[in-house]
């Protein structure tokens, strides 16, 4: 009866850790893809979204392609074309980011970052989904 026990434990031991192994969790890394990101651009004196949207298919494949700080560029890069700033805002937004955003590391899923750009003061809010 004890042999049987040992056994039919050590059987579930093992097939716990085959299912552990192969689990996706332990494939991702920093060159996981983004599924898709959300952004909201909000000016810190209205705090009424300036221009809510989300990243098309074709945007997320050239991030996806992207690595180390290219990546928060292109974000920065996308966000300013839709709401008309220029690169004096990807240049600041670049600054803020750098402390957030690390390139080989994995993504956290919200991102909320304040940061001037001349006279104003922006708040970028991202949403990452897989």
């Amino acid at each position: 009866m004890t042999s049987r026990r040992t056994f039919m434990i050590g059987a579930a031991a093992f097939g716990m850790t085959l299912m552990t192994g192969l689990s996706p969790a332990m494939a991702e890394g920093p060159d996981t893809p983004v599924e898709g990101i959300d952004i909201i651009i909000k000016s810190v004196t209205n705090s009424k979204p300036i221009k809510p949207f989300s990243l098309s298919g074709g945007e997320i494949k050239t991030l996806n392609g992207l690595k180390g700080a290219d990546r928060p560029a292109f974000v920065l890069k996308t966000v300013a074309k839709r709401i008309g700033a220029g690169e004096e805002f990807v240049q600041s937004g670049m600054k803020a980011l750098s402390d957030i955003w690390c390139g080989p590391c994995k993504m956290v899923n919200d991102i909320s970052v304040k940061f001037p750009v001349g006279e104003a003061t922006y708040m970028l809010d991202l949403h990452i989904h897989e």
